[in-house]
């Protein structure tokens, strides 16, 4: 069946959170909703962390957001979520942070804010739900602050076999460090964003184009008016492509 709904405030604390996969469990999300199996597709999540000292990891869900689906039907998609956190360390290097994961339907949706000197997340991606076979989760994604280490993606959720079925994204970086790289694909209504206007972003990712952005959207639209982008090298494109 379909997995719940969910609704979670982190104030301050040490918090360790993690599922297991064995037994067909392991779909929700470590920090955030239920996940599913069979035809039915995952919960929602409306979170918000303020602080404290937080690792969490799931195996098929995010690690904080939408749980994920192991389903074998296209209707099995990731949970979406909304993210806003103002604070704490926080570690989600498996699932990320964002929308749930999903296996043949496509990946969860996600609307994400950080900001706060004091913020500092370690994670595998930051926006829309991975999927396997589909298309990757949208996500609109609004950094104001914070120090931000993403090693695989920034953005739209990645999809598909070859990694080529990339979410729709809307990514505004107004401050904050940044070492991660942001990627994006067109939908069919709206056209990808990608605006900074303050803060800085590297990234450790060499080997893909746009080393620091990569945007495929003939109507998606690039503004940097601020900031710093530095260190980034791509097979095309060492900084926006």
């Amino acid at each position: 069946g379909s997995g719940q709904d969910a609704e979670v405030m982190i104030i301050n604390g040490i918090i360790e959170a993690t599922t297991d996969k064995g037994n067909g469990q392991g779909s929700g999300a470590a920090i955030g909703s239920g996940g599913s199996t069979g035809t039915g597709h995952a919960g929602e999540a409306m979170i918000t962390i303020q602080g404290g000292n937080i690792v969490a990891k799931s195996e098929l869900g995010a690690d904080i957001g939408g749980g994920g689906t192991n389903s074998s039907d296209i209707s099995g998609y990731g949970g979406k979520s909304t993210v806003t956190i103002t604070g704490g360390t926080i570690t989600a290097d498996n699932g990320g942070i964002g929308g749930g994961r999903a296996n043949k339907g496509v990946g969860g949706d996600a609307e994400i804010t950080i900001s706060g000197e004091n913020t500092t997340i370690t994670a595998k991606s930051i926006g829309g739900g991975r999927s396997k076979a589909n298309t990757g989760g949208n996500v609109k994604l609004t950094v104001n602050g914070g120090t931000l280490t993403v090693n695989d993606y920034i953005g739209g959720g990645i999809g598909g076999a070859d990694s080529d079925k990339i979410g729709w994204a809307k990514v505004y970086i107004k401050g904050g460090t940044i070492s991660g790289r942001t990627v994006m694909k067109a939908s069919a209504t709206d056209g990808c964003v990608f605006d900074m206007s303050g803060g800085t972003v590297t990234s450790p990712i060499s080997d893909q184009p746009g080393g620091a952005v990569y945007m495929v959207d003939s109507k998606g639209t690039a503004t940097l008016s601020g900031g710093t982008i530095r260190n980034c090298q791509g097979t095309t494109g060492g900084a926006v492509y």
